[in-house]
């Protein structure tokens, strides 16, 4: 699980716990919890500490270092992670991707995941149009697009974004989508 800007959280945990019982959360200021006390805070850190790039470096580091294929689930700026991971040469140490509303993938469309990647996307992101994001996405191989009618934030307890019903469905759908890796996968 690749956390969104707000990092390490109790909800975080509460959410890997109640969809998969083998799981690992990585988050960019690596494990600490920060408790910010709002989004605007959350992300001037994130991006005094190096932004998407660092946050990528560290998590390719350690996808890389594992002994067997990791299931990938990325949150927002963790879901263009995810994406860049999926596109690069990491993806031969991916299974599969999950990624929920990573609207900063309109920076990476000319990359080509090299595994399967499920594509959540929110109602509607004030940065860019997501009838022309989808439909872009859409056209990349390998790309699952599922159009949500939720917004930015659905699955984060500290979003003013959070909706239950949503979260509770694609809890649902995430703890499927892990059950069905294969066996030694599961290391």
């Amino acid at each position: 699980m690749i956390s969104d800007i707000w990092g390490l959280t109790e909800a975080l945990e509460q959410l890997c716990s109640r969809v998969s019982i083998d799981h690992k959360i990585l988050d960019p200021y690596l494990g600490e919890k920060m408790n910010f006390e709002s989004e605007e805070a959350a992300y001037q850190y994130f991006m005094r500490e190096g932004g998407v790039d660092n946050y990528y470096s560290f998590v390719n580091k350690y996808i890389r270092a594992q002994d067997h294929k990791c299931n990938v689930v990325g949150f927002s700026v963790g879901a263009t992670v995810a994406w860049m991971l999926a596109c690069r040469d990491s993806s031969a140490f991916i299974e599969q991707t999950a990624c929920f509303y990573g609207s900063r993938v309109r920076h990476f469309l000319d990359e080509r995941p090299g595994k399967n990647v499920d594509f959540f996307l929110a109602d509607e992101e004030p940065s860019l149009n997501i009838s022309d994001f989808s439909r872009n996405l859409s056209k990349i191989p390998l790309v699952n697009v599922h159009q949500t009618l939720f917004p930015h934030g659905f699955m984060n307890r500290y979003s003013s974004n959070f909706s239950a019903d949503a979260y509770d469905r694609y809890c649902d759908w995430l703890r499927v989508w892990l059950q069905n890796r294969p066996k030694w996968a599961t290391k």
